[in-house]
């Protein structure tokens, strides 16, 4: 699980991310005052055993800007906002993100094996979704919190 509680507002930026596979939520913030916010972009939010993005306060605590994510096979809501789902954005895709396997690593291992998958190269800068793979000096983040 990730949590980040606090009484002053919580803000948290997601870009380039992959959340996938955790035993709980994959990204669960929690804040009591009115103001805060996740945003989400060119993110893949996958396989995880409660909800893909659970932002948890009051009524109109968070709001939850997010485009360009790929949502799939979460066990709750792939977005939960304020105790409520929250649909993803007409730019978001709700489909197998088909991870690969590759060589000696053991799975799972989260890479884009194929252009089938809807992450491949569909993200705001024409890059693929999720964490950055074969770049150089990569900047995107795999976050596996077991």
């Amino acid at each position: 699980y990730t949590y980040v509680i606090g009484s002053n507002r919580v803000y948290a930026v997601l870009s380039h991310c992959t959340l996938a596979d955790n035993g709980g939520d994959g990204l669960h913030l929690i804040s009591q005052t009115a103001g805060a916010w996740g945003s989400l972009t060119n993110s893949i939010v996958a396989g995880n055993a409660g909800n893909g993005v659970n932002l948890d306060g009051g009524a109109g605590v968070f709001t939850c800007p997010e485009g360009y994510n790929i949502f799939f096979g979460n066990s709750g809501n792939d977005l939960r906002v304020n105790g409520a789902s929250q649909s993803p954005a007409g730019s978001s895709a709700t489909a197998d993100p088909l991870f690969k396997a590759r060589e000696t690593k053991p799975e799972p291992w989260y890479w884009l094996g194929s252009r089938e998958s809807p992450a491949y190269k569909s993200a705001t800068d024409s890059g693929n979704r999720g964490a950055y793979q074969n770049v150089p000096s990569a900047t995107g983040t795999v976050l596996l919190i077991r």
